[in-house]
């Protein structure tokens, strides 16, 4: 699933634009990440967390994890 947290966070990570198409991105996830749903689901609950709590439309990046790895420049 892409979503505004999908986009958000990986245009701020520097891997898309923020404006990215719905399919492009998705065809992006597609190519990069094995077929397994169980792994898409897992992986799209990381990112609404994240979304939720610290990549919000007003960041909180001093509680981000990307950025203390180095993942996120924002």
């Amino acid at each position: 699933v892409m979503d505004a947290y999908t986009k958000r966070i990986f245009s701020r990570m520097g891997f898309c634009k923020e404006d990215v198409p719905y399919d492009e991105l998705q065809q992006r996830f597609h190519k990069d990440l094995l077929t397994d749903v169980e792994l898409f689901k897992d992986y799209h609950a990381q990112i609404v967390m994240l979304g939720k709590d610290t990549c919000r439309k007003k960041p909180r990046c001093e509680n981000c994890v990307l950025r203390e790895k180095g993942f996120c420049a924002f």
